[in-house]
């Protein structure tokens, strides 16, 4: 059982949103109307999902004051009539109420009470009204019936006398009175609900619906104050839903998805797991009750799961019935719908809760003191020589007893899997800790997408609120006696600025709050830190999951060491590397050195042997040249005894001769010198 399905909610038609009265009725009441403003037909006769009576007639009516004309009981009339009566171009052309029914009722009391809550609507307004009462949604739920039976209750927003339409009722949209007249139907619709329910029996259901209007913390308040335990276990844990929209809804019908759309539908699927877990509570809890309550009467006749045989046990009841159960009878290959992934309570056995909120299955000839947390010990459970008691087991509790440890070891392992690995791997531990840190990432999104939207939505009212309040600003007093209003504007002025500040605080305060609630909702980049929803997702991890935790620490700790280790032998192979190119370097240096000094050596003695060969060449060089010299001196010698001998010869010939041979001579001679000192230039060289 989740909340109540009570919805009662008050909208309303405005031109400004491309609505129009005339399409809101014909669409409601599945009828063809012409809009007589715009000329456009709406047709909607052959609409399904409106409820018929016996006779095959829909279920819509209209509902008007007694003095009021007769064309109010014509429907198209009425609209195009609100339509006229209301000309600006954003007017509200129509209010609605939406409510459901609870689905256990007739037809025929589900109308009776919905008129009921028309007449006094029309009492109390003086206003036109027109319901209509639809199906459950075709495409909705399991097998197309969600049992969603509900209404639509649209409001003239003109009261309506003999004359027609006259004054618009602005009470509903008032400040004041707009939210005190909206909780009022609100609680009148849930009080005719639980009225109905009541004759017809359902006082546990009348109750719930009652105070359904309430919020989901007040109405398990109400539970609690009314003892209804049942509905505060399996409601206390579930999340708000958030409502669609008729956009929303058909977008989604269209196969579009949409963000509020995901956001229902995670909201669903939590509150789903969260109603079978308590469902499953609830049946354990009966099936103790049972259990205990069968262990306190006499003796009864149950067939042994093991033999097949009557065994003799306690109370009288039928073969294969626990007390306060139905016929379970032999465990299927096929479990049943809602014991699929879990495991299945045995009829043979009773169930032990741990504060660890697991379960164990135990035979039923344990005590019952051990069923409960910080149970008195008992001795006889002590394990003798021969097993579990001191008395000596037969075949079935043998059986029985491995049975019990089997469920056991398999719990076990379902609740804590890297405890029962034998040898668990760094990986698997690491992938089993970031599957428990999504899990609860997901579970904090969930939630968080609940508050975004919440605060969202106090956001766009707040700015609503801002806008209102910018148009309630005092006008500045003119006219002759503008100074006398002088003191009275300044005050109301300085009112205004005071309502409107603490306003735009409020509206900075949500921002800050979405922006806050939005860092829960994403994942970090690359290279960012952590969100806080991960940080948190992180800590709810390592709460609900210690040991994990732990493991996950030291596998970290143990890759952290290793990384440094391979870093400082990488460091270290580094160094040495250098060390070796450095060495390579100095001895390429050396051997570079050596062959530049052999080089040289080669070089140099080269050098000196050129200069050797060049030192003998020349030496033979000179003993040639001196050899020249004396060949030509005695050439010079002989030339000069000649001549000495011609000079003899011929001082007979006169002065003249001689003075002419001696200038020959010294001639002679001088060119001899000069070529004497060429030659010997040459040599020196």
């Amino acid at each position: 059982m989740a909340l109540v399905a009570y919805h009662c909610n008050l909208g309303a038609h405005s031109r400004s949103k491309g609505q129009s009265a005339t399409a809101g009725a014909a669409y409601r009441a599945g009828e063809r109307v012409v809009d007589e403003r715009t000329g456009i037909v709406h047709d909607y006769t052959r609409r399904r999902g409106i409820e018929r009576d016996e006779s095959g007639n829909l279920a819509v009516e209209l509902v008007a004051p007694k003095d009021a004309p007769e064309w109010a009981y014509d429907r198209a009339t009425v609209w195009n009539e609100s339509e006229r009566a209301n000309n600006r171009k954003n007017s509200t052309v129509a209010r609605e109420f939406k409510m459901a029914f609870p689905a256990d009722l007739s037809f025929d009391a589900r109308r009776e009470m919905l008129r009921e809550f028309c007449k006094e609507l029309v009492a109390k307004h003086g206003v036109v009204v027109d319901y209509a009462m639809h199906l459950p949604d075709r495409r909705d739920g399991e097998g197309g019936h969600n049992r969603n039976y509900h209404a639509h209750v649209l409001m003239s927003t003109h009261r309506i006398g003999p004359e027609g339409f006259t004054e618009k009722s602005r009470e509903l949209d008032d400040r004041k009175t707009g939210p005190e007249l909206t909780v009022f139907w609100k609680k009148t619709w849930a009080e005719k609900c639980a009225r109905e329910l009541d004759k017809a029996g359902l006082k546990v259901e009348a109750e719930r619906w009652r105070y359904g209007y309430l919020s989901k913390d007040q109405q398990l308040e109400k539970a609690k104050e009314r003892g209804d335990t049942e509905y505060v276990q399996l409601n206390e844990d579930r999340i708000p839903g958030v409502h669609l929209g008729r956009k929303v809804i058909e977008m989604e019908q269209r196969g579009i998805r949409t963000e509020r759309g995901d956001v229902g539908r995670d909201i669903a699927q939590r509150n789903a797991q969260i109603i079978n877990l308590a469902e499953a509570r609830q049946r354990i809890e009966t099936a103790r009750a049972a259990y205990e309550r069968h262990n306190g009467n006499g003796r009864d006749r149950t067939p042994d799961r093991v033999t097949g045989r009557d065994v003799t046990r306690a109370g009288g009841e039928q073969p294969g019935r626990v007390a306060g159960k139905s016929d379970i009878g032999r465990p299927g290959h096929v479990p049943p719908a809602f014991a699929r992934g879990r495991l299945r309570n045995l009829s043979e056995l009773g169930v032990v809760r741990f504060p660890e909120r697991s379960e164990v299955l135990l035979p039923r000839d344990v005590p019952r003191n051990v069923e409960h947390e910080r149970a008195e010990p008992d001795h006889a459970l002590r394990r003798a020589d021969n097993g579990l008691t001191g008395e000596k087991p037969n075949a079935r509790e043998l059986i029985q007893r491995e049975l019990n440890a089997d469920l056991l070891r398999r719990a076990v392992a379902d609740r804590e899997p890297i405890k029962a690995a034998n040898d668990p791997s760094p990986d698997a531990i690491k992938q089993e800790w970031q599957n428990e840190k999504s899990r609860q990432f997901t579970l904090i999104v969930n939630r968080a997408k609940v508050l975004h939207t919440r605060a969202a939505g106090q956001m766009e009212r707040q700015e609503g609120k801002l806008k209102a309040i910018d148009q309630q600003r005092p006008a500045e007093p003119t006219g002759l006696f503008a100074s006398f209003k002088k003191a009275a504007h300044d005050q109301a002025l300085s009112a205004w600025r005071g309502v409107r500040s603490g306003l735009e605080r409020r509206w900075t305060q949500l921002q800050r709050r979405v922006n806050l609630i939005g860092d829960y909702m994403r994942k970090a980049g690359p290279y960012e830190q952590p969100t806080r929803g991960e940080r948190l997702a992180e800590k709810k991890a390592a709460e609900a999951r210690p040991e994990l935790a732990a493991n996950f620490q030291q596998v970290i700790e143990k890759e952290k060491a290793a990384r440094i280790a391979a870093q400082r032998a990488k460091i270290e192979q580094r160094r040495t590397g250098k060390q070796q190119e450095h060495t390579m370097k100095q001895e390429s240096i050396e051997e570079l050195k050596q062959r530049i000094d052999t080089n040289r050596e080669k070089a140099d003695k080269a050098e000196r042997n050129e200069l050797d060969k060049a030192g003998r060449l020349a030496g033979m060089q000179r003993e040639t040249n001196a050899e020249q010299q004396y060949e030509e001196n005695q050439t010079g010698k002989t030339q000069a005894a000649t001549l000495a001998k011609e000079l003899n010869s011929d001082n007979e010939k006169g002065d003249q001769a001689k003075e002419a041979k001696k200038r020959e001579i010294l001639e002679r001679f001088k060119q001899k010198a000069s070529r004497d000192r060429e030659n010997d230039r040459s040599r020196g060289r």
